[in-house]
């Protein structure tokens, strides 16, 4: 049975995942990792010292060959490099997710009593997930992940939506506290986040090429009781 969590005034809905969303669920999730992928590198392109590592390869190309064309070339091939590998590593991040629990949401989801997926749900189309999930760590906690929202229907408050879906669970349920983590390239994800209550916690790094850092951080939400 659907349970209608809240609407929107454009008829979206955030409901609870069924058996006939899977597949839209997933392909969801993939599309947004892939997405991921392309704002990874726009941070890497951003970074001061991206640019400096872009300049001395171009400066060495140059002194080996004494071309600018194949000094060019090579910065070209390096940036191209460097994208394939964010991509890569994307595309593993979504991987590994889908090969754990989100390989069986029949049974992990829907039917477990210690997790819930919700689909923001436009007249019967899946255009947004968010999962939540009791954290094994700290019995009083959920862990809120796949947060993912249809290209389509981005920047129009599906994400909110989707995240105060699971905070309202949260309290419904007793729980004291929400925790969700984001990469720095998700600014939209942290912007949500934060908009809903979620504080910064700490922040941990992950390199993807030789002297790119990548910070992922890591947000709590304290829940308040409600009667």
């Amino acid at each position: 049975m659907s349970m209608k969590y809240m609407s929107s005034d454009a008829g979206i809905k955030v409901r609870l995942c069924e058996r006939r969303d899977i597949r839209a669920v997933l392909k969801i999730f993939r599309d947004g990792c892939i997405d991921n992928s392309h704002d990874i590198f726009r941070v890497f392109l951003q970074r001061k010292s991206a640019r400096l590592y872009i300049s001395i390869i171009a400066f060495i190309g140059w002194v080996f060959f004494r071309s600018f064309a194949i000094a060019g070339s090579i910065v070209v091939t390096t940036i191209a490099i460097m994208y394939v590998v964010s991509y890569i590593k994307s595309a593993a991040i979504a991987k590994n997710r889908i090969q754990s629990d989100l390989k069986d949401i029949k049974r992990n989801y829907i039917e477990s009593k210690r997790a819930e997926l919700f689909v923001a749900d436009d007249d019967g189309e899946v255009v947004g997930t968010v999962t939540i999930s009791a954290m094994v760590t700290d019995p009083n906690a959920l862990l809120l992940q796949t947060l993912s929202v249809g290209r389509m229907y981005r920047h129009i408050g599906v994400g909110t939506m989707l995240v105060n879906a699971a905070i309202h669970h949260g309290r419904r349920n007793g729980y004291e506290k929400i925790q969700a983590t984001a990469m720095e390239s998700q600014i939209a994800a942290q912007r949500t986040l934060e908009g809903c209550g979620f504080n910064l916690k700490k922040r941990t790094q992950i390199t993807f090429f030789p002297y790119f850092r990548l910070f992922t951080k890591v947000y709590v939400c304290h829940l308040q009781k409600t009667d």
